[in-house]
């Protein structure tokens, strides 16, 4: 049976009755029969109709339907007690159909036909006793053959209602022990799988605490490792501070190794200057040696020509002394000769102060001679001694010129290697640069560590949370699976 479409119909019967019912009404009042508060019963109980017709296109036969379907029902109730109770059966009639498309319920109908039978009989007994009706007015054959044709109207409907509600009872009835013996099935079904929880829900608890001792054991890990990490930012700290350093002191050391660079080219260039230098005064000794020893050779010819003018000296000095002797002897002879040899006297006189004259002057040349050639002996002494002191200064310069030769070959060296430093200090640079750099990326990626560290905390915490809720779900679903086993 189509439950949708049987309330489809009874609704719109009940909006076509109770319309029925307002012009019926509507009659008796232009007839003077009754008056407008008997309307209020039909009027409101096509608004309640109108309502569940509403309701039910809307919302179909859910929760909303039934919602709506009892506050229409209220609302027939509310204005059937307004219109005074038993006055008449239409608002007995609404509220019954009303329970009847709300409910279904088959009991339900069969007390509600119980009590309208009853009314129905009380009230027109009493009317045919008394020949009034209960309003006080007087019983005529229109609204008695009115009654009863109402009366056997609700009777008809009421009886369709119960045969309706009979087979749909039946329906129900086998609609329920199909609808038990599924639910067995399910019972079966879902006892096993309560079992199948429950053995599920045991592995999931030890799942559970396994995962909740790992996830201890992570966040025992990743504290090691956060400390770790931490121990690395700071010696990554260190090594900075370090780099930094290394930086300034290869500046320095740069700077130093150029102003060395500078001081050392000035240096050579000094040696090259002294080189030639020594080099020159080296020629100029040279020079003057050979000038010393022709000196010392003109000298010595001096000194050989002194001492022949010694030798010619002393043969003027012997000759001086035989010529003395001979104008002594011709004084002697002429003293004999007395008055002949006086002439010869007086010549001989000459002679012998010519002779003493001479001998007296060789003796002054004997000591110039003397003096000259000692003055000659110590000029060779001199220029022999000035020969030495050139031989040891051309000695000296030769060995300067050696040391300089070494010193300028040590500066070349201290050249090269000052070359070398700066290039090495280049180098240095360069890599202390990369090991900044690389300092600075272990930097970046330790904080990110730190941060992933974090996370993974954070999200362990979660986890354990969730893994407590969902330790105490499957708890309450073994309970669950107990009972239902």
């Amino acid at each position: 049976m189509n439950i949708s479409k049987t309330n489809k119909v009874i609704m719109k019967a009940l909006m076509v009755i109770n319309i029925l019912i307002i012009i019926d009404y509507f009659v008796l009042v232009a007839a003077g029969m009754t008056t407008l508060r008997d309307v209020i019963s039909p009027a409101l109980s096509v608004v309640a109709v109108v309502v569940l017709i509403f309701a039910y296109r809307k919302y179909g036969e859910g929760e909303r339907f039934k919602y709506f379907a009892m506050s229409a029902t209220s609302l027939v109730l509310v204005g059937y007690c307004a219109a005074t109770i038993f006055k008449d059966m239409y608002g007995i009639w609404m509220i019954f159909i009303a329970l009847f498309i709300l409910y279904f319920d088959v009991k339900l109908i069969g007390i509600m036909c119980g009590i309208m039978m009853a009314v129905v009989g009380v009230r027109y007994t009493i009317a045919f006793v008394t020949w009034r009706m209960p309003d006080g007015q007087k019983m005529d054959w229109y609204s008695l053959g009115y009654s009863a044709v109402c009366t056997i109207a609700i009777s008809v409907v009421l009886v369709y209602a119960m045969r309706f509600a009979k087979k749909f009872n039946d329906e129900k009835i086998n609609a329920i022990k199909e609808a038990n013996e599924s639910i067995n099935e399910m019972m079966e079904q879902l006892k096993e799988a309560a079992v199948t929880v429950k053995d599920n829900a045991v592995e999931s608890a030890i799942c559970i605490g396994e995962l909740e001792v790992d996830t201890d054991n992570s966040n025992v890990i990743f504290n090691k490792i956060a400390k770790g990490n931490m121990s690395n930012v700071e010696s990554i700290g260190k090594q900075t501070e370090m780099a930094v350093k290394i930086t300034e002191l290869i500046a320095k050391v740069e700077q130093d190794t150029k102003l060395a660079q500078v001081g050392t080219d000035k240096s050579m260039q000094g040696v090259r200057d002294s080189y030639f230098t020594m080099a020159s005064l080296r020629d100029n000794s040279s020079r003057i040696l050979n000038i010393n020893e022709k000196l010392y050779n003109a000298i010595n010819g001096f000194v050989v020509n002194a001492r022949n003018v010694k030798n010619i000296i002393s043969g003027i000095d012997e000759i001086s002394e035989q010529t003395n002797l001979l104008s002594l002897n011709a004084s002697i002879e002429s003293a004999r000769a007395g008055a002949a040899g006086k002439g010869f006297a007086i010549v001989a006189e000459e002679i012998r102060h010519l002779s003493e004259q001479t001998a007296e002057l060789t003796r002054d040349i004997d000591s110039i001679v003397n003096l000259l050639d000692e003055d000659a002996s110590n000029a060779m002494g001199l220029v022999e001694q000035v020969k030495n002191s050139l031989d040891e200064e051309n000695e000296a310069i030769a060995q300067n010129m050696s040391s300089f030769e070494e010193i300028g070959m040590g500066m070349d060296s201290l050249k090269n290697s000052m070359d070398s430093i700066l290039s090495s200090t280049d180098d240095v640079v360069r890599y202390n640069n990369e090991i900044t750099n690389h300092i600075e990326q272990l930097s970046s990626e330790s904080q990110e560590v730190m941060a992933f560290v974090e996370e993974v905390r954070n999200l362990n915490k979660k986890n354990k949370e969730k893994t407590r809720i969902t330790k105490e779900y499957i708890d309450r679903l073994e309970d669950v699976a107990n009972k239902l086993l």
